[in-house]
């Protein structure tokens, strides 16, 4: 990046915060939405149109909160495995764009596959600010 160019994406750090797991996959015309669910100790750094950082990859979030569905075996995804990796029922959403999907390696991802997840280093430094009043 050289001054005055334009910054697309936010900073990406390269520091894992979490392991999230795809937990669902739609096809939505040309996009792909992944349903990845977080780790509970992340979620409050995730807000809807925020950015997040999965496997490396700058993304907007489309959705976040609540499981929209049961967890557990309907997907894929044992119980055990969900406690092993520090995940609850939270999730987040991030479409993928045809341009995504040809530059990176997210359209090779299968339900139950594990990712990392790097939430905006801006949420970091809010929270450490606000909490050391």
């Amino acid at each position: 990046l050289k001054i005055g160019e334009r910054i697309d994406g936010h900073f990406v750090m390269g520091h894992v915060d979490g392991v999230g797991i795809v937990s669902k996959i739609e096809r939505e015309g040309e996009y792909i939405n992944l349903i990845i669910k977080v780790p509970k100790k992340i979620i409050k750094y995730l807000a809807y149109k925020g950015s997040v950082s999965i496997n490396g990859v700058s993304l907007t979030i489309a959705g976040n909160g609540p499981a929209p569905f049961n967890c557990g075996t309907e997907h894929g995804i044992k119980s055990k495995e969900i406690k092993k990796c520090g995940a609850s029922k939270d999730w987040l959403k991030v479409c993928l764009i045809t341009h995504t999907l040809e530059i990176t390696d997210l359209s090779v991802l299968k339900t139950g596959d594990k990712v990392n997840i790097e939430v905006d280093m801006i949420a970091r430094y809010l929270e450490r600010l606000l909490s050391s009043k």
